[in-house]
């Protein structure tokens, strides 16, 4: 990857990293609190509501954010079609949930939703507001004020309403609460930083380019939303209220490193490989070490969370939530396959094949689905296992496309899969260490857990000081030497930081 691309993708993550890196903690502290305050009924009941209002948001939004991204040559008149086609949409979700809420809480076997779903349906007018001013600001890479708007809303949000909600004892609803005046307090600071013109336009064209690139990203985000939450589906039928509240809350906590770096990654690349689509040896070069360098940082991860899944559940969720356990440990294994997705979808986003995301989204949910349907039927564990090995088998699947579209060696992008397996290797010692302490009884789960987590980054570190072509790799050490390159002279200079 050239320096410049480089510099730009660098300088976007800092921001977007720092409020994803802010917000991640915070959720971590907001979700321990609740998970205190709310039993998996009352969590399960908000997961049977969002499962539409996910399925619903990839209607709503109709990719018009990303089109004016991807728009090589954007006018005014794009601007103005893009607002009307957003504020259509997101009145027609609006309408529909409300008035079928009833019809779907029961679909589900879960009627107390209903007022919930009902409820959250107004959140879709709200959002529709705000889509304009953020493809405007991500178009401007103006990185800080995405980072702001996030952090500040899920603040005020969750950790001041929701939790006060709950604490008052408001139940399942301070959950709603908490998404609403999350997405009133975003939608807001967007409109006040970047200012458009929002009046009606009649120039047709507009409306045709727009809404033919954004509905395929639309489609794209009905499909992966649909194979997002078909096994919930699968689960609340088949289960209660309270297993659905387990399921949801395990793959909450195990998508935290997706949740931290996956948004980050969309956000900066997808305009960055927009900005360098017509120049394909530097956007193979760009994929490919992005690969690299993902799979170096998450599957050591993946391996910590699947081996720390019971002490990371004690910390995160408290005793009523031992269920999430075995759970936890096997959605971990998908960790590092749905990030490097996410650089697959920023690429075909970027490169304008939003038709094809929608296409390959509709065969991960197919795939899903037979999962989830073969899965449940031993239990939850089962459901997760069958889900958890559709979703990987897809995703490399995705790789192999995306190695295709840039004309990529197949073999020379699948090998980068495995750049990350040294430090995993260090990763696992480390978590066998602290856990034979806590089964020996010298320490308990908690201190353990530190004990672990010290010990893997300590011997990742030397490993990295002293062996960074084995530790590393070429991809590894580009981003290795780039995040070196950003911190603060005195800490760089720091010992087992030089190589």
């Amino acid at each position: 990857m050239e320096k410049s691309l480089s510099a730009t993708a660098l300088h976007g993550g800092k921001w977007l990293g720092i409020s994803a890196l802010a917000q991640a903690l915070l959720k971590i502290v907001v979700v321990a609190v609740l998970a205190r305050l709310l039993t998996p009924t009352e969590f399960g009941l908000v997961a049977i509501a969002g499962i539409f209002i996910d399925v619903a948001a990839g209607i709503a939004a109709m990719g018009v954010s990303q089109a004016l991204v991807q728009q090589r040559d954007l006018m005014g008149h794009h601007i103005r079609a893009a607002f009307w086609i957003a504020l259509v949409t997101g009145v027609a979700m609006t309408a529909l949930l409300y008035f079928t809420s009833g019809w779907l809480a029961q679909l589900l076997r879960g009627p107390e939703a209903a007022p919930l779903i009902a409820a959250l349906s107004g959140v879709f007018v709200i959002q529709a507001l705000g889509v304009v001013p953020e493809g405007l600001a991500t178009r401007n890479r103006d990185f800080r004020l995405l980072a702001v708007r996030q952090f500040v809303a899920y603040v005020l949000g969750y950790g001041v309403v929701g939790i006060g909600s709950a604490v008052l004892g408001a139940g399942a609803w301070a959950l709603i609460y908490a998404q609403i005046t999350q997405t009133v307090l975003a939608t807001l600071l967007l409109i006040m930083a970047v200012r458009f013109d929002w009046r009606p336009t009649a120039t047709w064209s507009a409306y045709r380019e727009i809404f033919t690139y954004g509905s395929g990203v639309s489609v794209a985000r009905i499909a992966t939303s649909f194979a997002n939450q078909m096994d919930r589906v699968i689960v609340s039928i088949n289960t209660s209220p309270a297993s659905v509240g387990l399921y949801t809350k395990a793959v909450q906590v195990t998508r935290y490193p997706n949740m931290l770096v996956g948004k980050v990654i969309e956000d900066v690349l997808f305009p960055s490989f927009a900005n360098v689509q017509a120049d394909r040896e530097r956007l193979k070069n760009a994929y490919c070490r992005s690969v690299g360098a993902i799979c170096v940082v998450m599957m050591p991860v993946s391996v910590f969370f699947c081996l720390s899944a019971g002490p990371i559940a004690d910390l995160l969720l408290g005793p009523q939530w031992d269920g999430v356990v075995p759970l936890m440990m096997v959605l971990s294994v998908s960790l590092t396959f749905r990030l490097v997705q996410r650089i697959s979808n920023a690429l075909m986003f970027a490169i304008g094949r939003s038709w094809l995301i929608a296409t390959w989204q509709v065969v991960l949910f197919v795939t899903t689905t037979g999962g989830a349907l073969v899965g449940i039927r031993f239990g939850l564990v089962g459901a997760v296992i069958g889900v958890t090995i559709a979703y990987t088998v897809c995703y490399i699947a995705g790789t192999v496309v995306s190695a295709l579209l840039l004309s990529l060696s197949v073999s020379r992008l699948m090998v980068r899969y495995l750049t990350g397996l040294p430090l995993s290797v260090l990763a696992a010692i480390g978590v066998a260490a602290g856990n034979s302490l806590v089964v020996a009884e010298f320490v308990p789960s908690l201190v353990g857990l530190a004990i672990s987590v010290l010990l893997a980054v300590v011997l990742a570190l030397v490993a990295i000081r002293f062996a960074p072509r084995l530790f590393l790799q070429e991809d590894g050490q580009w981003l290795f030497s780039l995040l070196l390159s950003k911190l603060p002279q005195r800490l760089s200079a720091f010992p087992i930081l030089r190589r």
